[in-house]
């Protein structure tokens, strides 16, 4: 019994050990959103659609684009805005489970009122953390700094719940001066 023993320790001893999974954050996706901004100018509060995605080119930089669409009602009058901004994302594992993020866009805006349009273009530029604290549950936040109409500095934050490997629902907001944003969103990673 003692020799069974013995060899049966020796086989396990043997056997190497399974490597733990790591979480690996996707930067290969398109994300569907509803969003609701509070403009603090206006005492009113918007509501938006999104599809932004990624596409990670380079094992460390991704290629990042988003369209939104945005209403709010002020006095009776109808005030709509589209942005779309294209840029670049860089990423750089600092744990298994932790990404620093930085990121870099070009930003085109059209607001249109009562018939009129205006047109402008900007940047934004952004650094940031992303987490999984425990499986299936991705926690996001950075500071991004925004130039279009005039400087502005926002917080994001967002909690992220994988339902799947590939699809996930996410809940964000951003903290801002001129208003806050919350949004709902869909994410389906390649």
């Amino acid at each position: 019994m003692l020799a069974l023993l013995l060899a049966a320790a020796s086989i396990s001893q043997d056997a190497p050990a399974p490597e733990p999974t790591a979480p690996t954050f996707s930067y290969n996706y398109v994300e569907f959103g509803v969003f609701t901004t509070e403009i603090d100018a206006f005492d009113e509060n918007s509501v938006g659609v999104g599809v932004n995605g990624s596409y990670g080119f380079h094992p460390n930089v991704a290629v990042v684009a988003a369209v939104e669409y945005e209403t709010v009602e002020v006095g009776g009058i109808d005030i709509d805005a589209a942005v779309f901004g294209i840029g670049l994302n860089g990423h750089v594992p600092v744990h298994d489970r932790v990404d620093l993020v930085a990121q870099a866009r070009f930003i085109s805006t059209r607001t249109e009122a009562l018939n009129v349009s205006d047109s402008e273009t900007g940047y934004d530029l952004g650094v940031g953390v992303r987490t999984m604290p425990v499986d299936r549950l991705e926690l996001a936040g950075g500071i991004v700094h925004t130039d279009i109409y005039d400087g502005n500095t926002n917080v994001r934050r967002a909690a992220r719940f994988y339902a799947t490997e590939a699809i996930s629902l996410g809940f964000g907001t951003t903290l801002d001066s001129d208003g806050n944003s919350y949004g709902l969103n869909l994410r389906v990673q390649m």
